[in-house]
């Protein structure tokens, strides 16, 4: 999920064209389905509603960590003075 995020994310900084790693083109799977980005060209699957499913699933990933044991016995992070 977060390479395929990652990857639409790096589409803004192309106008909407992928350019892919080595010039190859890649495929990545998201909810249960695959999505074929070709090297040059424009991707057309990225809707609005593609995106808010995106922000969803990070929302409950980042609410995950926040849960996790491990996450909640690190000590605070000091707040730099000012």
């Amino acid at each position: 999920m977060l390479d395929f995020a990652r990857t639409l994310r790096n589409l803004i900084h192309n106008n909407g064209t992928y350019f892919g790693k080595q010039g190859k083109n890649e495929s990545l799977p998201f909810n249960g389905q695959t999505y074929n980005f070709e090297h040059g060209k424009g991707v057309r699957f990225a809707y609005q509603q593609l995106l808010f499913s995106i922000y969803e699933q990070i929302l409950l990933l980042s609410d995950d960590l926040n849960d996790s044991p491990l996450v909640k016995a690190l000590p605070p992070t000091p707040v730099p003075q000012t």
